[in-house]
């Protein structure tokens, strides 16, 4: 519902494929403000704050299946290695990828 809803801004969603691992990088360049192993925030010099969630429900996993690379507060530039998945564990576990 709050992607949904749009409430944390415009946005759009990708299906990845596959059962290995994947790894999710950094959209753009900024500040890793925010981070959980199945989500994570990027913020730009320019203050606009980029959110990725890996899956759907993926909260419950606790960070089961999922290795953080980054650290908060840390600069990276677009395409730095934030957290590495397997989004087929994830869809076998009856949640969506």
């Amino acid at each position: 519902p709050v992607f949904a809803a749009a409430m944390v801004g415009p946005g759009l969603a990708i299906d990845p494929t596959g059962a290995g691992r994947v790894t999710a990088t950094a959209p753009v360049s900024g500040v890793v403000s925010a981070l959980h192993p199945h989500a994570f925030v990027v913020v730009t010099a320019e203050g606009r704050g980029v959110l990725v969630h890996l899956g759907i429900d993926t909260v419950q996993l606790r960070g089961a299946g999922f290795t953080v690379h980054a650290r908060r507060h840390q600069d990276l530039r677009q395409g730095g290695a934030v957290v590495t998945w397997r989004p087929g564990g994830v869809a076998a576990g009856g949640r969506s990828a």
